[in-house]
């Protein structure tokens, strides 16, 4: 069944089953913003094309699963996020910068579709960076949780400039009128 109509009064239960939440508390918060996330990077996974020369659709499907992961986590399950997931990240940015040129300012998002896709998803991470970050004031969670939605931010970056670079798409820096 796709609804139960237990959260018909504004609260939810999470892994443990026990305790209501208000869906609007700080874990509703990150968790919803995670999903956010990781519908968003559904759309930009579906958008690459099957013929790109690095393997575009694996490296955001990897993510997707570090993020399904990262909620399970944060609603109590017994899962982990480790360096090893971070430096996964670290390596999939090298080898997207060893493509393009270097990156020597910001740029105006929009140079393609996808891109712009990108773009979005990565302000989206920020946010769930910042919801994560408020969480663990009051719940401990592992720095690796902070770590990887940095790195993941940094890597959609890279991912938007390498997809226009690949469609020969210019990108305009802003002016700063």
């Amino acid at each position: 069944m796709l609804y139960t109509r237990t959260g018909d009064d504004g609260t939810t239960t999470l892994n443990n089953g026990t305790e209501r939440l208000p869906k609007d508390n700080a874990v509703c918060e990150a968790l919803g913003t995670l999903e956010e996330l990781n519908a968003l990077l559904g759309v930009c996974r579906a958008s690459c094309l099957y013929e790109e020369p690095l393997p575009l659709r694996q490296i955001v499907r990897t993510v997707q699963e570090t993020l399904f992961s990262m909620h399970a986590m944060l609603a109590g399950a017994e899962t982990s996020i480790g360096k090893a997931h971070v430096l996964k990240l670290e390596e999939d940015i090298a080898i997207l910068e060893a493509h393009m040129q270097p990156v020597r300012s910001v740029v105006i998002p929009g140079s393609t579709l996808l891109s712009a896709q990108f773009d979005h998803a990565r302000a989206v991470c920020r946010r769930a960076e910042r919801r994560v970050v408020a969480l663990s004031y009051t719940t401990p969670y592992p720095e690796e949780l902070v770590m990887y939605l940095n790195r993941a931010s940094s890597l959609l970056y890279a991912l938007a400039r390498h997809t226009a670079t690949m469609h020969g798409a210019p990108e305009l820096k802003p002016s700063y009128l």
